[in-house]
């Protein structure tokens, strides 16, 4: 159970990590695209 329990928090952590990456990286090319445009 505890085995269980630390395997879906290392899972929740994972999905976390990922999911900022691909926040941040589409921030940043909007901001791009932000610039390009004026």
């Amino acid at each position: 159970m505890k085995f269980w329990n630390s395997y879906r928090l290392l899972y929740i952590w994972t999905f976390a990590n990922f999911s900022a990456v691909f926040v941040y990286q589409a921030f940043k090319f909007r901001e791009k695209l932000f610039f390009k445009t004026i």
